[in-house]
């Protein structure tokens, strides 16, 4: 018997200690687990190979204990399917194979090449692979690791031995994990840091791709994401902490400051004047002394006088100066210096010029070098040319009529130009006024304003008030026509000197806007040219016949320059200062009888210009006639050109004749130098010599732009690195700083210079970035990620769990989910619940259950999280109440809140409100029935619930005695004794049964009572004492037989329980004997 039992237990031994080392827990259960499988083999329908053989707890490897699938020919896989009846989180497989082929090679030569697989569903399509075969000879009893998330498990073989087919003959299956939801050692970890919390890593919790539940770094979900630190890493790090790391329990910065700040946390801002990487560097010269950015050394609102750049690191050129450099010096400092580049002021100015900066043309009648000098008497008091100081209208009356007009009139004279003779006797001979001819004072016997009336003709004259009188009226009339005629005159005198002015002033871009000219001014502009014809002294052909007004085309009127001695005709005109030329018209002499012979000598000519009266000084060619055609005699030819003068060249001569010019009157059309377009509206000032650019399309010379952000020769669109309306912005902002679309600024494929910024604009910042460098993370909480570009304010709302413009808030206590909205359940002791998913972390209150404590419990549960069982002791089938597990009534018997005490106190029934009768010995009868099971104590008849006294006359065990004795009265002796409380008369003894003499007659006996019963009693012990011995030593011999015969190995422990060992304890039979 001994080593039948030994055997038993060996054999189990290692399927229990495996058991027992297993911290995960095994899914299959016998008869409650399913399997299927590809087709069985029938073995002649001798015994079938079901699937279900595998689930069913048998381990015995022998095939007929076995699933063996079909070896019929054609068949390309076999298959078997676990239904675990939910999702599991496996760890690994173990199963038993057949082991009854003769040796370990042949017992597993059809298992080699398997794969286990995983599937949420029936398909095998859908399956995953946990584990794929390679061997070349396996065990019987097998252990593979199997990680994977999966309902059924699945056994597949597609390889096959040599004339057979793929066939699985596995005898046993086990399948280890955890529920989902849960990993590591004993499953006794949670998945909710994972947002999927269904699922992580059975060993060490690895989230899937839908990362963390909180701000941690996946997969693990161990170490705080980048930016964030604490506990919980619900911290940001500050913004600033260069490349987002910090430190993750104190939030201390890692790799130090992002440029402009400092300290452990980067917290502080650069000192004032400093700015950059640990604020090493120092300010540029910004506007007022306001400090820079402090992070890129920007001035934010431009520089101080002098300086340019974003820096305002960088002084003025030459030629420009104030705020930014944004103004040009004035061309009119003397000698060509440059100007202050802080305020723009001159040492010296060019003569005609004062004033600070010499922008200002002299004035209150001075010119000359500092304006020193004064001008003359100019007609109607007009200032003279600030240059030169000519009065170009005229000179006042009393002036000699010089250019200058700084003549007065001498020796008696007076009048325009000093024609008229003092007619008048001044008095002292003073001369006359020098404008009008009038005395201050006449001499003696002369009158009149002008001395020149006898007193006597004066008298005469006085005489006359009637006719001076009548004579007034007529005056008034007269004077009120000069007056008109004044006025008339005053207005186109002015007209004249304003045309006068703009002329001699060379500047008629004075005005609020420029407007298209034309420059010859008939009396103003001059001409000359090559030696002229002379007609024999009869009249010359002067050049400035060409710019007199007069467009007669006859010869006389004309310019004809020599017909002899020449090898060139020229002739010249002087537009006073340098203009920007659009086109020349000219009329040329018609008078030869058709239009080829007018113009057959001018054939071949070409339009020139210079800034100087030297034909060598000629830089520019701007028309040249081909001699192709009939030329017309009234020509207008395009001719663009910046030059004061401009000449008509001929060097060809038709017919053996000299090279000649007949010209009649030249009109020259264009802009003053500095502006050019329509109406002359605009101005070259974005060419650096802002003097000259094409009229039509405003192109700069060889000199460039003014601004070095624009692109020459047009200096509209901007050179590299620049773009905007301006190009004053800068492509900093890109990788490639060189190069940004001109208009918009957007980034080539290289993409944006800070890393925040969203490519190609690089002007929003990417998904969660914020703020003006786009290095503020956007709330990880937005629900999409995305935030205001300028408030980092979330676009999208927030994630669950969140509240607030930035989802900084969370729930308040007791909500949960999207937008706060939902109730937390009952979560233990009142705690919140995750305000994210509204899991309870710490488990149910009483009467719930679930992750998040929302299902009441089951009838028949109560407790936190529904884990205990009522009481089936609750009256009326009612179930307990689902918190405390109270019952509302028990049944009988039964008692207590829970109705988990039997009735007790020798009570039973319903309520426990009846009590027990008298049942031997004083003990409680059955708590339900109230039945007295081991009979009733005397004084009770024999019923179930001993609950009847015995009636009169009767006492003792179940009442078979009768009162024998005369008991006082008659009353009845003792029911439960039979004795009497007292006798009646003559009667004696307990029971008073005994007469009065009989009980002297015993007296008298009682030495002999007395010794009888001692000798007795004696005897009484030693018989008892020796019938003890033989009972007790019978009753162990027969106790020691039933044990051995009644042993059945089966009634053993399971293979899990560690108690088996006490079977090695009991004595065998030879020893009980």
């Amino acid at each position: 018997m001994m080593a039948a039992v030994d055997v038993y237990f060996i054999a189990l031994l290692p399927v229990v200690c495996i058991q027992c080392a297993s911290s995960y827990i095994q899914f299959v259960v016998p008869g409650v687990t399913q399997a299927e499988s590809s087709s069985m083999h029938n073995s002649g329908g001798v015994y079938p190979y079901w699937p279900n053989r595998t689930v069913d707890g048998n381990f015995s490897q022998n095939a007929r204990a076995c699933l063996h699938t079909a070896v019929s020919s054609g068949i390309t896989e076999a298959w078997l399917r676990i239904d675990l009846q939910a999702v599991r989180s496996i760890k690994y497989v173990k199963f038993w194979y057949r082991n009854d082929r003769a040796d370990a090679s042949t017992n597993t030569i059809r298992l080699l090449g398997y794969s286990i697989r995983g599937s949420t569903n029936s398909l095998l399509s859908d399956t995953k692979v946990c584990y794929s075969d390679s061997s070349e000879i396996l065990p019987t009893v097998i252990e593979a690791g199997c990680k994977v998330l999966a309902r059924y498990i699945w056994f597949y073989q597609t390889k096959s031995q040599s004339g057979e087919v793929p066939i699985l003959e596995i005898c046993e299956v086990q399948v280890f994990g955890c529920k989902t939801g849960f990993y590591g050692d004993n499953c006794s970890k949670s998945c909710d840091h994972c947002v999927n919390n269904k699922y992580c890593d059975i060993d060490t919790g690895q989230c899937d791709d839908l990362g963390c539940a909180l701000q941690h770094q996946p997969p693990y979900c161990i170490d705080c994401i980048p930016g964030f630190y604490g506990p919980k890493c619900e911290y940001h790090c500050n913004v600033y902490c260069l490349l987002d790391y910090c430190n993750k329990a104190t939030g201390a910065c890692s790799y130090g400051c992002d440029s402009g700040y400092l300290g452990s946390h980067c917290n502080f801002t650069c000192p004032r004047g400093t700015f950059g990487q640990n604020c090493l560097k120092t300010c540029g010269n910004c506007l007022h002394n306001t400090t820079c950015n402090h992070e890129n050394g920007t001035c934010p609102n431009g520089c101080d006088a002098g300086f340019k750049g974003q820096y305002c690191s960088t002084s003025c050129d030459d030629g420009t100066f104030g705020q930014d450099c944004r103004y040009r010096c004035s061309e009119n400092c003397l000698n060509g210096e440059v100007c202050d580049k802080v305020d723009g002021h001159c040492e010296t100015c060019v003569t005609g010029y004062q004033r600070f900066s010499c922008v200002e043309k002299c004035r209150n009648r001075t010119y000359g070098v500092n304006c020193s000098k004064q001008c003359g008497g100019c007609l109607n008091g007009t200032d003279c040319h600030h240059i030169s100081g000519q009065c170009y209208q005229g000179c006042d009356p009393g002036w000699y009529q010089t250019t200058d007009c700084n003549v007065i009139c001498n020796n008696q004279t007076f009048g325009e130009n000093c024609v008229h003779q003092c007619d008048g006797h001044c008095i002292n001979d003073e001369p006359c006024n020098r404008r009008d001819g009038t005395c201050k004072q006449c001499s003696l016997g002369w009158a009149g304003k002008f001395c020149n009336t006898t007193a006597k003709s004066l008298s005469q004259t006085e005489n006359d008030n009637l006719v001076i009188t009548i004579g007034s009226v007529v005056g008034v009339l007269f004077i009120l026509t000069i007056l008109v005629g004044v006025v008339c005159l005053y207005r186109k005198m002015h007209a004249r000197k304003e045309m006068s002015e703009n002329v001699d002033d060379i500047n008629i871009y004075d005005l609020p806007y420029a407007k298209k000219v034309q420059f010859v001014v008939p009396g103003v502009t001059q001409a000359d040219s090559s030696s002229v014809y002379d007609f024999e002294g009869t009249y010359y052909c002067w050049p400035n016949r060409t710019v007199d007004g007069n467009f007669n085309q006859s010869i006389r009127n004309c310019l004809h320059t020599a017909t002899t001695d020449v090898t060139e005709a020229w002739l010249r005109i002087d537009l006073q200062r340098m203009r920007s030329v659009k086109s020349v018209k000219f009329w040329y002499r018609n008078d030869r009888g058709d239009s080829a012979t007018n113009t057959i000598r001018l054939e071949g000519y070409s339009i020139r210009g210079s800034n100087t009266t030297a034909q060598s000084s000629i830089t520019h060619v701007c028309y040249t006639d081909t001699g192709a055609t009939t030329l017309p005699t009234i020509i207008e030819v395009e001719c663009k050109l910046t030059a004061r003068y401009f000449w008509f060249y001929q060097s060809h001569a038709p017919n053996k004749e000299v090279p000649m010019l007949e010209i009649c009157e030249v009109q020259v059309f264009g802009c003053n130098a500095g502006f050019y377009g329509e109406n002359c509206s605009k101005s070259c000032t974005h060419c650096k010599n802002s003097a000259v650019c094409d009229i039509d399309t405003g192109q700069c010379d060889e000199l460039g732009c003014a601004l070095p952000e624009n692109q020459a020769p047009n200096c509209t669109g901007c050179k590299s690195g620049f773009y905007g309306e301006t190009c004053s912005k800068t492509c900093d902002h890109c990788r490639n700083s060189e190069t940004c679309n001109k208009d918009t600024g957007q980034c080539d494929s290289l993409g944006c210079f800070l890393p925040g910024f969203q490519p190609p604009a690089c002007n929003e910042c990417f998904p969660g970035f914020h703020g003006p460098d786009c290095r503020s993370h956007c709330s990880p909480f937005c629900r999409t990620y995305y935030c205001d570009r300028i408030t980092g304010a979330c676009l999208h709302y927030c994630q669950n769990g969140h509240l607030g413009p930035y989802c900084n808030y969370t729930c308040p206590g007791g909500l949960y989910g999207q937008y706060c909205s939902k109730s937390c359940g009952n979560c233990l002791q009142n705690t919140t619940c995750n305000y994210g998913n509204g899991t309870c972390l710490d488990g149910c209150d009483a009467g719930y259950k679930g992750k998040y404590c929302t299902t009441p419990c089951s009838n028949g549960e109560y407790g936190g999280n529904c884990i205990h069982k009522c009481s089936e002791n609750c009256g009326n089938g009612e179930v307990c109440d689902k918190v405390h597990g109270h019952c509302a009534s028990c049944e009988p018997g039964f008692q207590g809140l829970q109705c988990d005490e039997k009735c007790k106190n020798r009570s039973f029934g319903e309520g426990c409100s009846k009590h027990c009768g008298g049942c031997l010995h004083g003990r409680a009868c059955h708590h339900i029935t109230g039945r007295c099971d081991l009979g009733c104590d005397p004084g009770w008849q024999k019923t179930d619930e001993c609950n009847i006294t015995c009636e009169n006359g009767t006492f003792g065990k179940d009442c078979v005695h009768k009162c024998e004795g005369h008991c006082l009265n008659d009353e009845p002796c003792n029911n439960t004794d039979g004795t009497c409380s007292k006798c009646s008369s003559g009667w004696a003894g307990e029971f008073c049964n005994i007469t009065e003499r009989l009980l002297k007659e015993e007296m008298k006996q009682s030495v002999g009572v007395i010794v009888g019963p001692l000798l007795g009693v004696l005897v009484i012990l030693t018989c008892v004492t020796f019938a003890i011995f033989i009972v007790r030593k019978r009753h162990k011999s027969k106790t020691t037989s039933e044990k051995v015969d009644d042993m059945n190995i089966y009634d053993l422990p399971n293979k899990g329980d560690k108690d088996y060992d006490y079977v090695n304890t009991l004595p065998s039979r030879d020893q009980s004997t």
